[in-house]
């Protein structure tokens, strides 16, 4: 059995945790796939797209908290984040993958008498999958017998504390979890197409190179007047996933009827260094941009400065020494294929 802990930056703190759990589970074979700052989505694409999960293996999904916040952003929305999820869930229904959910909260929405919106429908839409979270501002209020959890135990505003009780308290919340988790079962999906499947469009006709940071690498081609994949099923396009830096410019991506703008560069508080940085066309918001297996998909460098489609960490705005850069990376797209 794997464990794979798929989650935010509070799965990622060297002094997390993660730390406490892998030390409390050293006897399991465990894998950290997490990356902070993004949203499930990206998650979605690294447990599926990046990993060789099997049947009894099991994914521990930490990504509330980044949702929460992605749902704010206005090329994004509740039911895009969670439609997304349940596809995650139906891959490891039929895969036999055992799923613990977690749910994070940070200072703020602590300060709230109940759960924010996106996290009420999140667990409920877990719980249609028959599978229990691990409620951790639910249960370590109650361990406190406190109303609610004081401001000690969190840092950053996002992240809990390392050092605290808390940290220790996550671990062993979800070590007691491991051996009652469950594949996710459901007699119908509730907020996604059935006939829909996430697929990962790499099939350029030019080399890649590996490219990435600590946290995660993998190949990734250079946009060019050139870079053309031929598409190998009819489907919908939901998403690119770039490196984005600084300096990324802006992608231009187009078949025979459609043409879009991303952004390959980093919003200046994230652009200390180069990050992954998928940019979401939210289908719940925006026309779908269909097409037919046998199109070509052209990926280029585009010119535009405005109303760009972005992710968690990029600009929807870009100056013109922004635009002119050449930086960013493209690993591949994220596509909704109609089966």
């Amino acid at each position: 059995m794997t464990i794979y802990i798929c989650g935010g930056s509070n799965s990622v703190l060297h002094n997390g945790w993660t730390a406490d759990f892998r030390t409390l589970n050293a006897h399991h074979d465990l894998k950290n796939i997490s990356i902070g700052a993004t949203s499930g989505l990206t998650g979605h694409y690294r447990a599926v797209f990046c990993e060789d999960m099997q049947a009894g293996d099991v994914l521990i999904w930490e990504y509330n908290l980044n949702d929460a916040g992605q749902v704010q952003r206005p090329d994004s929305s509740s039911a895009f984040v969670l439609r997304h999820l349940e596809m995650l869930l139906a891959h490891c229904a039929e895969r036999g993958i055992r799923v613990l959910p977690l749910i994070f909260v940070n200072e703020d929405m602590e300060a709230r008498p109940d759960h924010h919106p996106h996290t009420q429908a999140v667990m409920a839409l877990f719980s249609h999958w028959g599978l229990t979270c691990i409620d951790i501002q639910a249960r370590f209020r109650s361990h406190l017998g406190a109303d609610q959890i004081p401001g000690e135990f969190f840092s950053k505003v996002n992240h809990y504390r390392p050092g605290t009780s808390i940290i220790a308290f996550i671990a062993n919340c979800v070590t007691e979890a491991l051996d009652h988790c469950t594949v996710p079962v459901a007699s119908q999906r509730q907020l996604s197409d059935p006939s829909c499947r996430l697929e990962f469009v790499t099939d350029f006709n030019a080399e890649s190179e590996v490219c990435g940071t600590q946290l995660f690498s993998a190949p990734a081609w250079t946009p060019s007047d050139t870079l053309r994949c031929t598409l190998d099923h009819d489907g919908r396009f939901l998403a690119a996933v770039l490196m984005g830096t600084a300096l990324g410019g802006v992608i231009s991506i187009r078949t025979e009827n459609w043409s879009l703008n991303l952004s390959g560069v980093l919003a200046r508080v994230a652009a200390v260094r180069p990050r992954l940085s998928p940019s979401f066309y939210d289908l719940t918001q925006f026309p779908p941009l269909t097409f037919e297996r046998g199109e070509t998909l052209h990926v280029g460098w585009g010119t535009a400065q405005e109303n760009l489609i972005s992710g968690s960490t990029n600009m929807r705005e870009a100056t013109t020494e922004e635009v002119a850069g050449r930086e960013a990376r493209v690993y591949g797209f994220l596509t909704e294929a109609l089966m």
